[in-house]
């Protein structure tokens, strides 16, 4: 698909969708049409972030109702390929409420890096709908960087905004929420 990334066309391949965006990739970037979610929005504050963990993002022009978001294509998480940050994402927990970073993340085990880039998160996060807040540290929402470092890539999601995409099927969802 040619995408018109501020002014220029770009020529991408989809390589996935999912709630609230579709991912093109061209080269080495990642353009991410995005609907109904402000999460990347929130992580374009992170642009000059030295914290290894968190990813990259850059804000464009929209294209009709869709938001437009770029990131490097970071690498697929394999427990073979990238041992340590494999091990790393096996600590995390599948889901987190954002009121309970806090208290959980003086019990877990992680590098100091690690816990600097969640707390990082939710206080960047805090202007948009804290309290909704909804940390999800599954498979498909982490990738590793170039540094063999876990990329927490696509790890916070506002409850509300899910809620209202998938209403019907999102109880079963929530039900397995810590809070």
């Amino acid at each position: 698909m040619i995408l018109d990334i501020d002014g220029t066309m770009v020529a991408t391949e989809k390589i996935g969708k999912g709630l609230f965006a579709t991912a093109y990739r061209a080269g080495d970037t990642v353009y991410l049409l995005v609907d109904g979610d402000n999460s990347k929005e929130a992580l374009t504050l992170f642009t000059d972030q030295t914290l290894p963990h968190i990813p990259t993002c850059k804000r464009h022009n929209d294209i009709g109702k869709f938001s437009v978001f770029s990131m490097p294509f970071y690498r697929k998480l394999t427990k073979k390929e990238f041992p340590e940050a494999y091990a790393e994402w096996t600590r995390l927990p599948r889901f987190v409420a954002a009121g309970e970073v806090e208290e959980w993340i003086k019990n877990v085990s992680l590098p100091k890096t690690m816990k600097a880039a969640i707390e990082e998160l939710i206080n960047g996060f805090s202007n948009y709908d804290y309290d909704g807040m909804i940390l999800e540290f599954n498979k498909a929402n982490v990738s590793v960087g170039v540094n063999g470092k876990l990329i927490l890539r696509d790890c916070v999601a506002s409850r509300e905004s899910i809620l209202k995409k998938r209403a019907k099927k999102i109880n079963r969802w929530v039900n397995q929420l810590v809070y």
